[in-house]
């Protein structure tokens, strides 16, 4: 059967407009593809934009003037297969190498030997993020980019939270940034632990070091010095060495931070030291009375009140509170007195009554028991040289050591990792660090009924394939009758 010339018009005309469609959809999708690496065209629907990078972070980045490689020593599909909190921070590392100066390239071990070979002196693996800029390194363990719990039943770890962003801008600033605050963990009396403080300013670009002060003298390039809850006494000799550190040959500026504890024994000597700079920190715990102050069911558990908003803008901006747990009371000795400046940040309310550790809750009444207000956080300035050259040294005291456990600083409702690295920056004269909570990925679901997820399961397993083949059949019938 010969076909007529207008039916092999007809025909080539549709197979090539067939053709032109299929080229341009593929060249569209190219397009597409190229400026999406080019520009990083990705939409976060999120509802805390999990995604995407914050203002401060992308403040951070349209500033930097140092190029940054930004190896990932694993392949992508590792990350992008993974768990949707592994996918997030595939999606964050692509946010960053829009920066023109950050390069982000995966690279696979197991066939880069060369690789591995350029970087021996670190200890590589398949876990490593590796940033490189101007001859400095820094390392990042993926595991670092998530917060993770275990199960105390099935001995299992799960993932709770995403702090990509943090650790990685945090990274990125200790690498780039000039000068950095350095920070001494004060030891030798028995202090207490201070790892996820530790976290938090190494994840800010504070260079972090631990001294023996029974042993040692302070490094005179320190910033601040951390005192976390001791439980003996200090010598006379270690107080001269923080007396010394503070006066900082009549320079000044320099900064201690001091938590106390409820399970400290006396400490005289530490207490006058204090007591020098105008703070008073009393025996006993407090004991909140107002329910909605609490944050367990446990009395001993209790947020505070901002009393300013200069240490505490970054933590008010997110609506978040901050958290004092198992704390002493505290007192202000003066608020001014020669050239030392005391204030209280934050308070216990009159709601707040003095729990004397020793004694039961059978033997101790709310309704007798000193009441508030009394300082949770006490800061004291000391103020030298002339107007306008003004020099300063600070002490700060926070009437909970539990306020840096690690629980509390990587929650996301609660700001004390936002009013602590406020609170540095400002007392250590520093830019302000870049805060930023951890971001949790919740799943939202349909609010769909059973009748519901059956009508479409049915449009879509039924009506929707008979809709195909018929108008399959009627293209197919029309075209035999042309």
């Amino acid at each position: 059967m010969k076909l007529s010339a207008r039916k092999l018009r007809q025909g080539g005309m549709a197979t090539a407009i067939t053709a032109v469609v299929v080229v341009v959809l593929v060249l569209l999708v190219l397009l597409l593809d190229a400026l999406d690496n080019q520009f990083q065209l990705r939409a976060d629907l999120t509802q805390n934009k999990a995604f995407e990078l914050s203002e401060a972070t992308q403040e951070f980045l349209s500033q930097l003037d140092k190029d940054v490689n930004l190896y990932v020593l694993t392949p992508q599909q590792n990350l992008t297969a993974g768990d949707i909190y592994y996918l997030q921070a595939n999606e964050v590392l692509h946010r960053y190498a829009a920066s023109p100066h950050i390069h982000l390239e995966f690279v696979d071990l197991a066939r880069s030997p060369q690789f591995q070979a350029k970087y021996s002196q670190y200890q590589l693996n398949s876990q490593t993020i590796l940033l490189e800029s101007q001859g400095r390194t820094a390392t990042v363990n993926l595991a670092d980019l998530f917060n993770i719990e275990s199960d105390q039943l099935w001995g299992e770890q799960y993932i709770v939270s995403s702090k990509a962003e943090q650790v990685m801008t945090g990274a990125l600033m200790g690498l780039t940034v000039e000068n950095p605050v350095t920070a001494v963990i004060a030891e030798g009396f028995g202090e207490g632990g201070t790892d996820a403080l530790k976290t938090l300013l190494s994840a800010n670009h504070y260079r972090v070091i631990q001294q023996n002060l029974l042993l040692e003298e302070l490094d005179p390039a320190a910033d601040l010095v951390i005192i976390s809850s001791p439980m003996r006494d200090y010598s006379a000799e270690a107080l001269g060495k923080l007396d010394a550190f503070l006066d900082n040959g009549g320079a000044q500026g320099k900064t201690l931070l001091y938590l106390a504890d409820v399970l400290q024994p006396e400490t005289p000597e530490l207490n006058a030291f204090l007591a020098d700079w105008g703070i008073a920190v009393q025996p006993g715990v407090l004991w909140e009375t107002d329910p909605s102050k609490l944050v367990t069911n446990s009395n001993y558990w209790s947020i505070v009140q901002y009393t300013e908003t200069l240490y505490a803008a970054d933590a008010l901006r997110g609506g978040l509170f901050t958290l004092m747990p198992e704390a002493r009371p505290l007192t202000l000795l003066w608020e001014q007195q020669d050239n030392i400046e005391v204030t209280q940040p934050l308070i216990f309310t009159e709601t707040a009554r003095i729990h004397p550790v020793e004694e039961s809750a059978t033997q101790w009444s709310a309704e007798t028991a000193q009441a508030g207000p009394f300082a949770a956080l006490a800061v004291a300035t000391r103020t030298t040289g002339s107007t306008g050259e003004e020099r300063y040294s600070h002490v700060a005291v926070a009437a909970s050591s539990l306020m840096v456990e690690t629980t509390v600083l990587e929650n996301p409702y609660v700001g004390n990792s936002e009013f602590l690295l406020g609170l540095l920056s400002r007392l250590t004269g520093q830019d302000l660090g870049i805060t930023l909570a951890p971001k949790t990925i919740g799943l939202q679901y349909l609010p769909v009924s059973e009748f519901q997820m059956s009508l479409f399961g049915s449009i879509f397993t039924v009506l929707l394939p008979l809709l195909v083949m018929a108008v399959g059949a009627g293209i197919f019938l029309h075209r035999r009758h042309l």
